[in-house]
């Protein structure tokens, strides 16, 4: 089964943009919004389009027909469109939508980049940290013990920690898969808390 395409900030951008763009150059609300429809592959989208388009030939205007669709159009850009309409400037309400949505969209890839960094750095300190768990701390331990001297509480407890996860590898690693796994099945479950 292939996951469907979400519909986002970015595609509620392109749609103000062209607007704008072709609001500037005289093309009707109709005709662009079909001229959207084709640069489309969404069907969740293009049913979006295709309900506006309808609702516009009806006779509805644009911020009552964008208004039925609250999980694409936000109250901002409905709020934006009711002004553009009620003084005559809609090229003027498109462009702002458009570059409010771009700095939204900027910021966003900002906050991604930094947690993905954020991830990677982990990432790294997970692995160093299996490395001294797995590798360093056994094989200085078993020097230790070869040297039959008094070690202290400290260096016990340490070496101690290094038999365990040398003798129970397996929890360990069963135990990092089921993070993982709890991880993509809580972001998968609830997209919200990511998207914010």
């Amino acid at each position: 089964m292939f996951l469907k395409k979400k519909i986002g900030l970015k595609d509620l951008y392109n749609f103000c943009y062209l607007m704008e763009r072709y609001q500037a150059f005289g093309v009707s609300e109709i005709n662009t919004i079909g001229k959207y429809m084709n640069s489309i592959k969404n069907p969740g989208l293009i049913k979006i389009m295709e309900a506006l388009q309808r609702d516009l030939k009806n006779g509805t205007a644009i911020p009552d027909a964008m208004s039925k669709h609250p999980s694409f159009f936000t109250p901002f850009t409905v709020a934006m469109a009711r002004v553009g309409l009620n003084t005559g400037q809609m090229g003027a309400a498109w462009k702002s939508v458009a570059d409010s949505l771009e700095q939204e969209l900027m910021i966003k890839k900002d906050l991604e980049t930094a947690m993905l960094i954020q991830k990677i750095f982990l990432g790294f300190l997970a692995a160093a940290t299996m490395l001294i768990l797995f590798v360093f701390i056994p094989k200085i331990g078993e020097v230790l013990k070869d040297m039959n001297v008094e070690l202290p509480l400290i260096t016990r407890i340490t070496i101690g920690i290094g038999d365990i996860t040398t003798s129970f590898w397996w929890l360990f690693l069963i135990l990092g898969a089921l993070l993982v796994t709890g991880y993509f099945y809580f972001k998968r479950q609830y997209p919200e808390k990511y998207d914010q």
